[in-house]
């Protein structure tokens, strides 16, 4: 038989340590090793190296260290002020214990450092800076001209804007290398590599606020440059409009003619656009004030000519060609004659009056007999007098386009837009 024991021999808030005891049958106890566990409660502790007061190069080396009496620094997250900014993080979890730090002339740079051990205990919180320089030109470097050139001083809030940069180093200098940033109001470019010493930087359509905008460039050398250029600046202003609406307008040409007129009866109607309007513009007319009683009314045609296409700023044209009726007379003929009167219709009446009268029982009286002739041929005298009259002859006259002036309304229409023009016809 056998059994076993454990004596701890020594423990605290970071150590606990013991052994174990085995006892076979009768045999002296065994002695198992010593075992060790250690307990990390404790936050590193780090700080950034001492800087010197000025820095005469854009670029220098930011140093830092730390301890941690338990399981060791992990790494190291380093935050930094620009001119009194507030800190944000420049070195997150590196193991790195330096970086170079790139700056700009003029500017005052704070650094603080918080350190991680590895057991994930975090260095508690800091609010003010351990260490801070500032970044002066130096005697030997230069500091370039730039000059920062958009295309135009005004645009409207609907137009993108391409800014070039230039960086000049002056006389035989090389020429600089490194990037540009642009900002304006709230808007700021990502930094653009020079080439050949310019960039151009693209803003898109409504970056810029309305009203009067200031263009900063910003000029950051690169490892090549930072010993012979500092950084820089320049500015350039620009205006920003409210956007003009973009649309047409119609403009035409007065017509004056004689009705039924088939040359210099059209009128050149213009489609003008505006605030950077294209599109396709179908074109209607309608007569919308004329002569009071007015008749054979003019009527319209845009043929081909419509829809007018816009394609640019240029205006588009087409041609409204107005058709009238002339007046006419039409001579006398058979068609509009008066009808003339039938022989019989006035006469026949009495001789059948004579014939019932006196052609019954003639044997009777010779006298009767001679009376009913000279009756009859009376009447058939009044019959040829009535068929030989003549009727009178009317000419009809048709009637044109009535004279005076009239106003056509032209209809330009492209999606929702409809504007209008008015074209002015005088008919003589």
């Amino acid at each position: 038989m056998g059994y076993g024991g454990f004596r701890r021999i020594h423990a605290h808030s970071c150590l606990s340590a013991g052994y174990s005891l085995i006892l076979l049958g009768l045999n002296a106890p065994m002695s198992t090793q010593t075992w060790l566990n250690t307990i990390d409660k404790t936050s590193p502790t780090s700080h950034v190296v001492q800087l010197p007061s000025t820095e005469t190069a854009a670029t220098f080396t930011v140093s830092w260290t730390g301890t941690d009496v338990g399981a060791g620094v992990r790494d190291y997250t380093i935050y930094v002020s620009d001119n009194g900014g507030a800190f944000i993080a420049w070195q997150t979890n590196t193991t790195a214990t330096s970086a170079s730090f790139r700056g700009q002339v003029g500017h005052t740079y704070a650094f603080y450092s918080i350190a991680r051990d590895l057991t994930g205990n975090v260095e508690a919180a800091k609010t003010t800076a351990e260490n801070s320089t500032q970044v002066t030109a130096a005697v030997n470097q230069i500091i370039p001209t730039m000059t920062v050139t958009p295309p135009s001083k005004s645009i409207t809030k609907k137009q993108a804007l391409k800014v070039v940069v230039t960086v000049n180093g002056g006389g035989a200098n090389p020429t600089p290398t490194g990037s540009v940033t642009l900002t304006g109001g709230s808007y700021t470019s990502v930094p653009t590599a020079l080439v050949a010493g310019s960039a151009t930087i693209s803003i898109a359509a409504g970056s810029l606020a309305t009203g009067s905008d200031t263009l900063t460039a910003t000029y950051t050398p690169d490892s090549s440059s930072s010993s012979t250029y500092n950084s820089a600046s320049a500015t350039a202003s620009v205006t920003v409009t409210t956007a003009a609406i973009s649309s047409f307008t119609i403009s035409d040409t007065a017509v004056t003619f004689v009705a039924g007129a088939t040359t210099g009866n059209a009128s050149t109607v213009s489609v003008i656009p505006s605030g950077g309007f294209t599109g396709s513009v179908a074109l209607t007319a309608a007569i919308t004030d004329s002569p009071t009683g007015a008749q054979n009314l003019p009527t319209f045609s845009f043929g081909t000519t419509t829809p007018v296409s816009i394609t640019s700023a240029t205006a588009g044209t087409a041609t409204l060609t107005i058709s009238t009726t002339a007046s006419s007379t039409t001579p006398c003929n058979a068609a509009n004659q008066m009808p003339r009167g039938f022989p019989w219709q006035t006469g026949g009446r009495a001789i059948l009056a004579c014939m019932l009268l006196f052609g019954i029982g003639g044997r009777r009286c010779r006298c009767r007999t001679m009376l009913g002739m000279i009756a009859f041929l009376g009447a058939m005298t009044c019959g040829v007098l009535a068929c030989g009259g003549g009727a009178p002859c009317t000419p009809v006259v048709k009637p044109g386009t009535t004279a005076g002036t009239y106003t056509i309304t032209v209809t330009g229409t492209s999606g929702t837009l409809t504007p209008t023009g008015t074209v002015t016809l005088t008919m003589q």
